[in-house]
Order: C-alpha cells, then sequence, then structure tokens
C-alpha cells in the first residue's frame, strides 16, 4: 500500500483531450501529463490504483484501475475540460493490457 507520483507520464494509446472534446468519437493519440498522483495497493499479483488525479491545461481527470497477474486492465476515468462553450465531461471505461490500453465510452 502507498501514495505515488509519477512526473512526466505518458497515458496509454489515448488522448484524453480529444475524447472528452468529441464527446468519445476520437481517442487517437497519447496524453501527456506533467505529473500525476495515487494509490497503489499490491496483492497476491495484481493491483489496484485508485484516486488518481491529473490536470493538463484546461483537463482534469480521475482515474480508476484494476491491474489483474496477467497485466489485464479494468477501470474507469472520469474527465472534465473547461471549454469557451462552457464545461465538457467525459466518462469512460479502460480496458486492453498494460501493454496495449484502451479507452471506450
Amino acid at each position: 500500500d502507498g501514495n505515488f507520483t509519477v512526473q512526466k507520464a505518458v497515458i496509454g494509446n489515448f488522448d484524453l483531450a480529444r475524447a472528452v472534446q468529441s464527446g468519445g468519437t476520437q481517442m487517437q493519440g497519447r496524453t501527456q501529463v506533467a505529473e500525476l498522483n495515487g494509490k497503489l495497493v499490491y496483492d497476491k499479483g495484481a493491483y489496484t490504483v485508485r484516486d488518481v488525479a491529473f490536470s493538463v491545461g484546461a483537463l482534469n481527470a480521475a482515474i480508476a484501475l484494476d491491474i489483474d497477474a496477467s497485466g489485464a486492465l479494468s477501470g474507469r476515468v472520469v474527465a472534465d475540460m473547461k471549454a469557451p462553450s462552457g464545461a465538457l465531461k467525459g466518462n469512460f471505461t479502460v480496458g486492453g493490457s498494460v501493454k496495449d490500453p484502451t479507452l471506450r465510452k
């Protein structure tokens, strides 16, 4: 059990800001963050990652993620973004694997 901080991270095979802006129809790219923080629990080969939070420009996001012993991912991302037209929000499901994560609306 412990807290963690990661600096200069690249998250997954998706651009979370693009996903929020497009309502989940466009997700190609990468999400680069200066810093993210969270809590990690390891138990019998599996990881539970909670309270992960980060901001990139106008984007704020929170992630809850489970990683099983084989590297399979399951979790949720909740994000919001300030835009000239008002606040945009997105709720996404994380799947795939550690090596090939996916994001779905």
